[in-house]
């Protein structure tokens, strides 16, 4: 069976886009292992699989590209976003994600990039929405075993579990400690990690290190997370901006909703088919 598939990119984390057949039964993990794979496949960090529903303009399920699913993804979101508009040309969509539902805007275009808008939802600091195995109730700046040493700490939830590391540059090994924070005994169900320079109070610096893929270069929850972390510790403000290797992303943590929205760029890069098994 040929499944037609769209690949874009937010800043470099990319992402296939498929709308789930009516009446198959498809291994999603398989299609995600195989798609994603840059010598099998198309290649991409992960696949976003809609599904129809009547309340919103679609349910969508995430895939890494190791085939592992993933609560929740910033980047997909607006990726979607965009996705719809080439198929309906409505700049406002919702999308139910792992139970939550969230809206998506296209702000602007500049040449073939869109600006996108999306909510990620509200962070929660709580060690058992991480999936944490600590007796604290939160995790904020406090000490975590990694190997031989024990690093500064903060764990957020943003819809999916995200440990933050605050330092002052990337010249260490940084993707070895994410790699073993990332599937480290602490987390029941593994965790990205980011790593985060503050140069001002509204602009963070920000290596990733994601949980079923590897490194990245952004990641849309991963910024809602250093952005929470920043102003639970003191040193960040709610409207932030988050430099990536590949270029930024505006949050904002509104005071009033408690909810995180993303601003940032996305491209849509090839329609494409794969071949699955049913």
């Amino acid at each position: 069976m040929q499944l037609a598939v769209s690949k874009y990119s937010a800043l470099g984390n990319s992402f296939l886009v498929v709308s789930a057949p009516k009446r198959a039964t498809v291994d999603w993990p398989s299609v995600a292992r195989h798609s994603c794979d840059p010598q099998l496949g198309i290649g991409a960090d992960g696949l976003a699989v809609v599904s129809h529903d009547d309340d919103c303009d679609g349910v969508v399920s995430i895939f890494n590209r190791d085939g592992s699913r993933a609560e929740r993804s910033g980047n997909a979101l607006r990726i979607l976003g965009l996705h719809h508009y080439r198929e309906t040309r409505r700049r406002r969509s919702t999308w139910q994600s792992n139970g939550n539902i969230e809206s998506v805007q296209l702000v602007a275009k500049e040449n073939s990039v869109w600006r996108v808008q999306g909510t990620v939802g509200r962070p929660s600091f709580a060690t058992r929405d991480v999936g944490m195995r600590v007796t604290q109730k939160q995790f904020i700046n406090q000490p975590l075993a990694v190997g031989d040493v024990k690093l500064p700490a903060s764990v957020v939830s943003t819809g999916n579990p995200h440990c933050v590391i605050v330092c002052s540059d990337f010249a260490f090994d940084w993707e070895t400690i994410g790699s073993e924070i990332a599937s480290s005994r602490h987390f029941r169900n593994g965790v990205n990690v980011e790593f985060v320079i503050p140069a001002t109070r509204s602009r963070l610096k920000v290596a990733i290190w994601e949980r079923g893929v590897g490194v990245t270069s952004s990641s849309g929850t991963g910024a809602a997370a250093a952005v929470a972390v920043g102003v639970m510790m003191g040193i960040a403000n709610r409207q932030s901006t988050v430099d990536f290797e590949a270029g930024s992303v505006d949050v904002n943590w509104s005071p009033e909703t408690g909810v995180i929205d993303l601003t940032g760029p996305v491209v849509f890069v090839a329609d494409a088919e794969v071949a699955i098994a049913c």
